[in-house]
C-alpha cells in the first residue's frame, strides 16, 4: 500500500513538473493566446487584466510580442510611478579625473609654471555623477555599464575608487578592454573657480559597445524603471543604437544626456543619434542650448544665433528631430536657473530663483540636474496630467541643482 502511494506521488510530481516545463518553453506563444483572448472580452475587465498582469508579471507585455513602439511614454512613467520603486540603470562614460589648480594663463605658453596648489584624482565622468547625486539627494543606487582599461597605474586607481568609494553602485556591468588604458580627464581650473578647460583621453570608452552591455541590462531591467545615456560622444555606443534601444523592456523609459562634443569629431554618431530619435527608441533627450543647436545642426537643421530657444525648439520638432520630450537646461545666470521643456511640440518655461551666484559651477554639478529628474519622473501620482508630471519633475530637478550648487 506505501509502495503504491509513493508511486502515485512520484507520478503526478512528475506530471506537474512535464506541465511547467511546458507551460514554461511554450509560454511566449500562451502569452499571445492568452492576449488575444482577452481582447474579447469588455474594456473594463481587460483594464483590470493588464493592471494584475502588470503588478505581478512586469514583462507580459514584451513576451506577449509587444514592441517599445507600440506603447507610449506616458504609459511607461505611470507603470514606473505604480512600482513605487523604480531601478535606474546608467550607462556611459567613467574616468580617472584629474583636477589641478589654480592654472592662472589662460593661454599655453612655451614655459614652466611652478604654482599648482593642489593635484589629486577621483572617480568622474556623467555616468559616475548622475549615481552620486541619486544616492546623496534620494538615497537611491544606480546599476552602472561601462568600460575601463586593462592595465596601468591610472587604471588601477579608477577601479580602487570604483569599488571603494562608489558605494551608489549596485553593480551592473564593469567591463574591461585589455588593449587600451582607462579614460582620463584632467581638469585645468583657473583662479576662484570662474572656468575650467578640460583636456580628455577617451581610453577603453571607445570600444565600449552595446554588445557588450545589453544582455545584462535586459536581464537587470525586465521589470522596468529607468536608463540614463551619458557620455555618448565618448564611447562606441553609436554603433547598433536604435536596434539595441528597442531590444530593451517596454517599461524601461530612456533618457540621454550626450554632453558636450565637437562636431566634426562625431558625424556618424551624431546621425545615429538623430535615427534614434525618429525611431522613437529614446524617450527623453536632456541638454543645453549649445549642444542642441550642434547636434541638430547634424541633421541639416540650421537656426539663427537671434531665434530664441523656444521658438527654435519648435522648428527642431516640426521637422521630427527630437524626441516627444526634450529638457533644454540654460546657461546658469547670477541669481537663476531656468530650462525649457518640449513636450509633444509644445514649448513650456520652468524657472528657479537662487540666492547663490549660479554661474559658479563645480565640475559635475549640473548631473545633479539630471539625476532629479530621473527620481522626480519616477515618483508621483501615477494618474497625474503627462504635460503636468513631466514639467513639475523639471522644477523639481531645478530645485535640486541649486540644492547643490
Amino acid at each position: 500500500m506505501l509502495a503504491d502511494q509513493t508511486v502515485f506521488t512520484v507520478f503526478w510530481g512528475l506530471v506537474v513538473v512535464a506541465v511547467a516545463a511546458l507551460a514554461r518553453f511554450f509560454r511566449n506563444q500562451l502569452l499571445r493566446l492568452s492576449k488575444a483572448a482577452a481582447k474579447r472580452l469588455p474594456e473594463p475587465l481587460q483594464s483590470k487584466i493588464r493592471r494584475s498582469a502588470d503588478r505581478r508579471y512586469p514583462s507580459w507585455r514584451a513576451k506577449a510580442g509587444e514592441s517599445r513602439t507600440q506603447s507610449t511614454l506616458e504609459w511607461r512613467i505611470v507603470k514606473i510611478r505604480e512600482a513605487r520603486q523604480a531601478n535606474y540603470h546608467i550607462v556611459g562614460a567613467v574616468y580617472l579625473d584629474v583636477f589641478v589648480r589654480p592654472v592662472a594663463t589662460r593661454s599655453l605658453d612655451d614655459i614652466e609654471y611652478s604654482n599648482l596648489e593642489e593635484v589629486r584624482d577621483d572617480c568622474g565622468g556623467s555616468a559616475c555623477y548622475v549615481g552620486r547625486f541619486l544616492k546623496s539627494n534620494f538615497m537611491k543606487r544606480s546599476y552602472l555599464y561601462t568600460q575601463v582599461g586593462g592595465s596601468g597605474p591610472l587604471t588601477r586607481l579608477l577601479k580602487e575608487h570604483l569599488a571603494m568609494e562608489e558605494t551608489w553602485n549596485r553593480g551592473g556591468v564593469l567591463k574591461t578592454d585589455p588593449t587600451a588604458p582607462s579614460a582620463v580627464s584632467v581638469h585645468m581650473i583657473q583662479p576662484h573657480d570662474e572656468y575650467h578647460s578640460t583636456f580628455t583621453f577617451k581610453g577603453a570608452l571607445v570600444s565600449l559597445s552595446w554588445d557588450k552591455v545589453l544582455p545584462a541590462l535586459r536581464k537587470k531591467s525586465r521589470r522596468g524603471g529607468i536608463l540614463h545615456i551619458s557620455g555618448y560622444f565618448r564611447t562606441g555606443l553609436d554603433n547598433g543604437l536604435t536596434w539595441s534601444l528597442h531590444q530593451l523592456p517596454i517599461n524601461l523609459l530612456t533618457c540621454i544626456d550626450h554632453g558636450r562634443f565637437v562636431p566634426d569629431d562625431v558625424n556618424a554618431a551624431s546621425k545615429s543619434l538623430l535615427e534614434a530619435f525618429s525611431a522613437k527608441a529614446i524617450d527623453i533627450y536632456i541638454c543645453t542650448y549649445p549642444e542642441l543647436r550642434r547636434l541638430m545642426e547634424q541633421g541639416d537643421a540650421m537656426v539663427a544665433d537671434e531665434m530664441t530657444i523656444d521658438v527654435a525648439l519648435k522648428h527642431f520638432s516640426s521637422r521630427s528631430l527630437l524626441p516627444r520630450v526634450a529638457v533644454v537646461r540654460c546657461d546658469p545666470e547670477p541669481t537663476l536657473l531656468r530650462a525649457f521643456v518640449l513636450v509633444d511640440r509644445e514649448v513650456h518655461v520652468v524657472e528657479r530663483t537662487t540666492s547663490s551666484d549660479a554661474t559658479q559651477f563645480r565640475i559635475g554639478v549640473s548631473n545633479a540636474f539630471n539625476a532629479s529628474l530621473l527620481y522626480h519622473l519616477s515618483v508621483g501620482d501615477p494618474a497625474e496630467d503627462f504635460h503636468t508630471s513631466v514639467c513639475e519633475a523639471v522644477g523639481d530637478a531645478l530645485d535640486t541643482l541649486r540644492r547643490n550648487l
